[in-house]
């Protein structure tokens, strides 16, 4: 089979009748990779139980915090 006999059997009225004609090319743009250790809506998605994790660490700071504040209030007080 030549390269003419292969170029006249694709041009044929018999297979363009059959195929679906050519449309425009779809390019999709590649998505951008969010870091999940500083992006929490990520995390959330790949690990639900981050949430909670997250929000049990922020309490446990504000509560730190506030402590270390009532023990400087009441040092503040004595002098």
């Amino acid at each position: 089979m030549s390269n003419a006999d292969l170029n006249r059997l694709i041009n044929s009225e018999e297979i363009q009748s059959v195929i679906r004609p050519a449309g425009p090319s779809k390019s999709r743009r590649a998505t951008r990779k969010k870091n999940p250790l500083k992006n929490i809506g990520i995390m959330m998605k790949l690990n639900p139980h981050a949430k909670s994790v997250k929000r049990a660490e922020m309490l446990t700071v504000e509560r730190r915090r506030a402590a270390k504040e009532a023990v400087l209030s009441k040092k503040r007080e004595g002098k």
